[in-house]
């Protein structure tokens, strides 16, 4: 399988990818980092989050199997950042606070009512 670099202007494509997804997403209240340590070459992207100090940790791996166009780039930056935006309702549903899990619910339904409406 032919490998696919991920260059330095891959990389600050992929970060204002994760800029934007972070405000498109209502995620302005945590820290979101691109890693320099890339992410394990069995991934494009990978992340890791510490919910209660709303931090995220995204590391982009050096090579993708497939051509890392802006759509490529931008669609995993999305995908990585959703990790993120589930996270809160994923750890409210753990637990047995059904007022805490409706509220963060209607959070989540709130960002995606506001994205998916826009015509």
């Amino acid at each position: 399988m032919t490998e696919h670099a991920i260059t330095a202007e891959h990389r600050a494509k992929f970060a204002a990818s994760l800029e934007y997804w972070q405000d498109e997403l209502s995620l302005r209240d945590w820290r979101i980092r691109l890693q320099t340590r890339p992410a394990r070459k069995t991934v494009m992207a990978e992340i890791s989050i510490d919910l209660e100090a709303r931090l995220a940790k995204v590391g982009l791996s050096t090579a993708w199997p497939m051509e890392p166009t802006d759509q490529e780039l931008d669609d995993t930056a999305l995908h990585e950042l959703l990790h993120v935006f589930l996270k809160p309702l994923l750890e409210a549903a753990k637990g047995d606070n059904d007022l805490l899990t409706g509220s963060v619910e209607h959070s989540v339904i709130n960002t995606l009512e506001r994205l998916l409406s826009r015509k």
